[in-house]
């Protein structure tokens, strides 16, 4: 998902770029700094605002207890009946500012593992949708943007027969169709294939001071090497990373939000650190800011929600890139 999240943004640059002429930074996204911030029941609104920042970090074990923490947050997530959550988020990307919004469903049966995700993202005047379905069988995305309208379909079926025979990570055999390819799971375990969370630490969140725990990971070596290749030598010879050489629209660090009784990700922030400078000046861009909110789980789906129907639209199968995707970030 978080590689779907980039390869989305690109496409929207280059839509954006078309429509209307560049548009200066918002000052209110890029300079946010790093606090546990607001996103419980509030009205619908793009706008996300801050709160009380994180009480303190645990021991000098905390990265082993910030993966345990998210471990267990995936595993929820796999095994919870059913949710349903409004969203929204703000990007601040390639010199664009994005605002958007939408709902997510997930029900999680027996024999299917079912979502729904819908975002709206308005640019200036232009506006664009996405819509996503797991409907058991397949994974549909369809994108409409100004430009162009893109429909793509993932057989599960055939992606988990290949992850069995290519993972390098076992997989549970009874089930034809693996949990997390889609939905919460697919971007939690996305992120811990390929972040290193290092701090856990822990406060309150929203107008009701939700106890959470708020996790900061950075790229791991893996993937700086398949995102910096022309560091390789110096990565595998355990020296550090020049992150800075990373493209303008990538982070460096991710946090992630997480209720510390349900294991919600209640907020996903994708960062990219600034250049040092003397006083209280911002460490740190955002470059998006996901958050959930209206969160109700194991509640009564409508079925008809993870019906998806494609029409006339022109189909593309994308599941041998989906399976390529995983297998790379394992």
């Amino acid at each position: 998902m978080l590689a779907a999240w980039w390869s989305a943004a690109d496409q929207r640059r280059s839509d954006a770029a078309q429509a209307e002429p560049p548009v200066a930074q918002s000052s209110r996204l890029s300079h946010r700094r790093e606090t546990v911030t607001a996103a419980g029941n509030q009205p619908q609104q793009p706008a996300i605002t801050p709160t009380a920042a994180p009480q303190a970090a645990l021991p000098s074990q905390s990265a082993t207890q910030a993966e345990a923490v998210l471990l267990s947050a995936i595993a929820m997530c796999e095994n919870r009946k059913s949710l349903s959550a409004r969203l929204r988020f703000e990007a601040q990307l390639f010199g664009k500012q994005l605002v958007g919004s939408g709902n997510y469903l997930e029900e999680n049966r027996s024999e299917d593992y079912l979502i729904r995700l819908e975002l709206r993202t308005q640019t200036g005047q232009y506006s664009s949708t996405l819509v996503q379905v797991c409907d058991g069988r397949y994974l549909w995305t369809c994108r409409k943007m100004p430009s162009e309208t893109t429909l793509t379909r993932v057989d599960l079926v055939r992606a988990t027969t290949q992850l069995r025979k290519h993972s390098a990570t076992p997989v549970p055999p009874d089930s034809p169709i693996l949990p997390g390819l889609g939905g919460l799971a697919y971007l939690l375990r996305s992120l811990h294939a390929a972040f290193e969370f290092h701090t856990l630490e822990y406060g309150r969140w929203g107008n009701s001071g939700r106890l959470v725990w708020r996790l900061t990971g950075q790229w791991n070596r893996k993937q700086l090497q398949l995102l910096l290749p022309e560091q390789c030598s110096a990565l595998e010879k355990g020296l550090p990373a020049d992150v800075s050489k990373l493209p303008d629209h990538l982070p460096d660090q991710v946090i992630i939000i997480l209720g510390q009784e349900d294991l919600l990700p209640y907020r996903i922030e994708y960062r990219r650190r600034l250049p040092e400078k003397e006083g209280n000046e911002p460490t740190s861009r955002a470059l998006l800011l996901v958050d959930l909110f209206d969160v109700q789980t194991n509640v009564k789906l409508d079925p008809v929600q993870f019906i998806y129907q494609p029409g006339n639209a022109k189909l593309t199968d994308a599941t041998e890139s989906f399976v390529q995707a995983l297998l790379r970030a394992e």
